[in-house]
């Protein structure tokens, strides 16, 4: 497995928000945008993956990559720079100013490491819902069909030629990573499952307290989860334009309650209370 340079070292202490009172464990998944998971890449996708307390329920929470935020030294800029001006270390004081919320680990697959993953996976069930065509990118049917790994790249990518840009996006990346959970819970095969998770340590690169045994635990454990894989991505209010950058904007209203809920396991609560749009899948 490789090891990513401590992104945590260079944080001051009063800078982060402090760890969890219980054994809740947050970790910032970034996609980047290269062949290499190095800077000045920017990061094509940025997830929070939540596990509560009691390990039965996880949730997935997508940073639209557009999503216009105050990243610390370079002022107002698409949340994707800041992976660009500052690897992880920066991305991950970014998304802690911005949520509150402490990031225990953080996990980085490029572009090379993605195809390589589905790949292994023998490639990855998705539905398209309506054909779209994208002249930047493939154009995909309607319908259920297995991606190898070169398409689904292409799949999970695209947003020209979506009704709602980045925030379709980010949909079709939650879609990809409830397949790819679905397909590693339903394996029942010992050898496909073992090159299945060896894939995984061979594609994504990890901070150095994140060793290989507890990611694969971590691995292993959603598939005995009893509760559902819950992906929702953060409030926003809209798209807009900033000069002549397409933008996210994210809501300030609502974002800090639903942060707070995040980093105090009451996202269910939340839920119950917040129309908001959700992706749920059971573990198996």
């Amino acid at each position: 497995m490789r090891t990513l340079p401590d992104p945590f070292a260079a944080i001051p202490a009063t800078e982060r928000p402090p760890p969890s009172p219980e054994r809740a464990l947050t970790i910032l998944l970034a996609g980047i945008d290269s062949e290499q998971d190095t800077s000045p890449a920017r990061s094509d996708a940025l997830m929070l993956v939540r596990l509560t307390a009691d390990r039965h329920h996880a949730y997935v929470v997508s940073l639209p990559r557009d999503s216009w935020v105050n990243i610390p030294g370079h002022g107002m800029d698409k949340v994707n720079a800041a992976y660009a001006y500052g690897g992880q270390t920066l991305a991950v004081r970014t998304v802690e100013r911005l949520t509150k919320v402490r990031i225990d680990h953080v996990a980085v697959v490029d572009m090379a490491g993605f195809r390589e993953l589905t790949d292994a996976l023998g490639g990855v069930v998705l539905t398209v819902p309506e054909q779209v065509t994208d002249p930047h990118f493939v154009s995909f049917p309607a319908g259920t069909r297995r991606f190898d790994g070169a398409a689904a790249l292409a799949y999970v990518r695209e947003r020209r030629g979506l009704p709602r840009g980045d925030l379709d996006r980010v949909r079709r990346q939650q879609e990809f990573l409830r397949a790819v959970l679905q397909q590693m819970g339903q394996e029942d095969d010992p050898r496909r499952l073992a090159a299945a998770l060896d894939a995984v340590t061979r594609t994504v690169a990890v901070d150095k307290g994140f060793g290989t045994g507890e990611m694969l635990r971590l691995l292993l454990g959603f598939r005995k989860l009893d509760g559902e894989v819950t992906f929702l991505t953060a409030p926003v209010t809209g798209t807009g334009m900033v000069g002549d950058a397409s933008v996210v904007f994210l809501d300030t209203k609502l974002g800090p309650p639903f942060w707070k809920a995040v980093g105090t396991d009451r996202l269910d609560d939340y839920l119950s209370t917040h129309d908001t749009e959700l992706l749920t899948a059971p573990p198996r």
